[in-house]
């Protein structure tokens, strides 16, 4: 039985410009939206290409796509001969296997299926790189999203019920998130709070994938 994935988008590049600028992000996912196309690909190093086809847009007002992700590439087809009672290898320069996706531009949602190629991981990783490169010719460098898996919290609740001692724990966060004093208290170090937790060694790490310099 096929399975239906979820994924939260979120624009990252321009986060700061975002809150900065209410109006900024419906006129981004209206360039997200005029970008994914089926003109632009990502090629690969083994020669393949990953690629939107087959896209519906039935109503620019509320943003939504549908469609399939493809990864094209020289391969062989197995078929069935009746007459020798065999299989037959059929080679075709243009293989493809495919995913079909609901992508909800206006609320930030991409719904998606996975093949062995196209798993969870890579189809969010193509998406983002499609987006970029087709918003382009709106925006100088691309737009920068990022796609969040959702997670069933009812079973991450049970995973970690089975430990009994949790040595490290990762958080990864879009700043400002809303709430900047949340944010600040969440992020400052709390030398009491360190050692109540018999932490041994702490890490921050802070990083963009803009091309902006910072000064």
């Amino acid at each position: 039985m096929a399975k239906l994935y979820f994924a939260k988008m979120n624009v990252n590049d321009q986060i700061y410009e975002v809150y900065a600028n209410k109006g900024l992000l419906s006129k981004l996912k209206q360039y997200i939206f005029l970008g994914i196309s089926a003109k632009e690909d990502i090629p690969d190093d083994k020669g393949g290409r990953y690629k939107f086809f087959d896209l519906d847009k039935p109503n620019d007002t509320s943003l939504t796509i549908t469609g399939n992700l493809g990864y094209i590439n020289a391969g062989v087809h197995s078929s069935y001969d009746p007459d020798s009672d065999d299989a037959i290898d059929i080679t075709d320069k243009n293989k493809l296997e495919y995913i079909t996706f609901y992508f909800d531009v206006e609320h930030e949602i991409l719904a998606y299926m996975t093949v062995p190629v196209l798993s969870r991981k890579k189809v969010l990783s193509v998406f983002t790189e499609l987006i970029s490169k087709g918003t382009k010719k709106y925006e100088k460098q691309g737009i920068g999203v990022e796609f969040i898996p959702e997670s069933n919290l009812t079973d991450l609740n049970d995973e970690l019920k089975k430990f009994q001692h949790l040595s490290k724990v990762e958080v990864k966060l879009v700043p400002p998130n809303g709430d900047k004093e949340d944010f600040k208290n969440l992020s400052s170090i709390d030398v009491a709070e360190v050692q109540d937790a018999n932490a041994t060694n702490i890490k921050q790490t802070f990083g963009t994938r803009s091309k902006k310099r910072v000064k």
